[in-house]
């Protein structure tokens, strides 16, 4: 009952998010086709509430395991991070503040990174008597670290006003994203553990493999 309750939050959580980020998109759209200003705005909200949203429906499907750790807590704290760092630059946006793209691409380089970490809380949960493919995780890490130390570094020379911020910020969101690929292969390989050869896989991403047997 706690584990269907938590998963019905979750995809409501990120089904809002999801609808939110085809609104912001539709906004700006066509704010952008009306020439104003604030498009961009809109467009890289739109974008971080799809990843955010994506993350939730990600983190659903791992909804009332026991077993689950530190990579659920780290993503749930990028997911916050994102979340309000994406406000702040929307909101900073609509006022013309000129240190608006710097907390939006942040709170994108977070939400990337959420969704990624969320990816391997599902790769670890399907890791079973021990048998684990890691070194597309271990690709997954040191390009989700990188992305995070652009992303970090590029904030704060965005807030001391650096003319490269937007270097290390994009440098972040496209490290990040390298990240987030190298964990979908990593939880592909952990779904063809332990499956005859030959055999298509059929269970679905979030799966235990203790419910297939």
């Amino acid at each position: 009952m706690i584990k269907r309750m938590n998963a019905t939050f979750d995809t409501a959580i990120g089904g809002l998010l999801v609808v939110a980020a085809i609104a912001f998109a539709v906004v700006g759209f066509w704010s952008g086709l009306a020439s104003n200003a604030h498009s961009n705005q809109w467009y890289i909200s739109a974008l971080t509430l799809g990843v955010l949203g994506g993350a939730v429906l990600l983190d659903e499907l791992g909804a009332g395991r026991s077993d689950r750790r530190f990579d659920a807590i780290i993503g749930t704290l990028l997911l916050l991070g994102a979340l309000g760092m994406g406000t702040v630059g929307w909101i900073a946006g609509m006022a013309d503040n000129s240190r608006a793209m710097i907390w939006q691409v942040s709170g994108l380089v977070l939400a990337i990174l959420a969704m990624t970490a969320m990816v391997d809380e599902l790769r670890r949960l399907h890791t079973i008597h021990g048998l684990t493919n890691s070194g597309f995780s271990g690709l997954a890490i040191l390009f989700g670290l990188i992305g995070l130390g652009l992303g970090v570094v590029g904030f704060i020379v965005g807030l001391a006003d650096n003319s490269h911020a937007m270097t290390w910020l994009f440098g972040g969101v496209v490290s990040s994203t390298v990240a987030l690929a190298w964990d979908f292969e990593a939880e592909h390989r952990e779904a063809l553990i332990g499956q005859p050869e030959g055999e298509p896989v059929m269970r679905p991403m979030g799966t235990p493999r203790a419910m297939e047997q």
